[in-house]
C-alpha cells in the first residue's frame, strides 16, 4: 500500500503546487474558481512574460482542481515569473472567463520557474511591446488605459 503522504505530494506536484509559496490574497471570500493571472504594475511598467512562442502576456494560466481564481493567479505568477505576489482585487474578467487580478510584490526578481513555457520575464511599458507581439492584443490598450487612470 502506498503511503497517503506520498500520494498527496505526487498530486500536489502535478498540480503545480509543490514548490509554490502559500497563496496570499487580500480576501478569499466569494472568490470564484477558474483560470486567472496577475496584473502587476510598477513605475508605469507591467510585469510580463514572453512565452516560448515569442508572444507576451500577463503571468497566468489554468486553475488546478478546486483552486480559487486568486490562488491560480498567485501560483501561476510564481511558476511563470518566479515572484511571490499578494493577489488583490479583480481587475477584469474577460469574455472567455479568465480572471485578471491586480497583484502586488515587494521583490521583483524577474526570473522564471518555468523555462519550458516562458522565455523571459520583463518589467516593461506596454507601449514598448508592439500589438502583434501580445498574446491577447486587446490587453495592450486596456493596460495603457489602466496605467493612465492610476497616474491621475
Amino acid at each position: 500500500m502506498i503511503p497517503r503522504l506520498l500520494i498527496l505530494t505526487t498530486i500536489l506536484f502535478y498540480l503545480g503546487c509543490a514548490e509554490a509559496p502559500t497563496c496570499q490574497t487580500n480576501s478569499e471570500q466569494n472568490t470564484p474558481k477558474g483560470n486567472a493571472g496577475c496584473w502587476l504594475s510598477q513605475d508605469n511598467k507591467l510585469l510580463m512574460v514572453q512565452q516560448s512562442n515569442e508572444l507576451f502576456s500577463f503571468p497566468g494560466g489554468m486553475a488546478g482542481f478546486n483552486e480559487s481564481a486568486k490562488c491560480t493567479a498567485h501560483r501561476e505568477t510564481w511558476e511563470e515569473a518566479g515572484i511571490n505576489v499578494v493577489v488583490g482585487d479583480l481587475k477584469h474578467q474577460f469574455d472567455n472567463g479568465f480572471y485578471l487580478f491586480e497583484c502586488f510584490a515587494d521583490n521583483l526578481t524577474l526570473a522564471t520557474n518555468d523555462s519550458t513555457e516562458v522565455k523571459k520575464v520583463v518589467l516593461i511599458e506596454p507601449e514598448a511591446i508592439p500589438t502583434e507581439q501580445w498574446r491577447y492584443p486587446k490587453q495592450r490598450l486596456m493596460s495603457i488605459d489602466w496605467l493612465q487612470e492610476g497616474s491621475n
